[in-house]
């Protein structure tokens, strides 16, 4: 009887960079700290900057990192969110 073969598992590799210095949503999320949903919204709404391909918006990271700069308050840093009083 023949022997099963098994392949060896191996790590699957991080996606290769779509463009330099550009990014799709989840990478944008992922930098800035946001929801996916709410970057595909700013984008949406025209507030981030940004460029598609199809229906997929890409991101500047350059832009992305300006964008997030100014509507944090002085002192926050991405993906911050006080607790709130019970």
């Amino acid at each position: 009887m023949p022997k099963k073969t098994t392949k060896a598992k191996t790590k699957a590799k991080p996606p290769a960079p779509l463009l330099a210095g550009w990014l799709l949503p989840d990478q944008a999320a992922e930098r800035s700290g946001w929801t996916e949903n709410t970057i595909r919204r700013y984008c949406a709404d025209g507030k981030l900057p940004h460029q598609r391909i199809g229906p997929t918006p890409i991101i500047h990271q350059d832009a992305l990192d300006e964008f997030v700069a100014n509507r944090l308050p002085r002192g926050r840093k991405p993906g911050y969110s006080p607790k709130r009083k019970k």
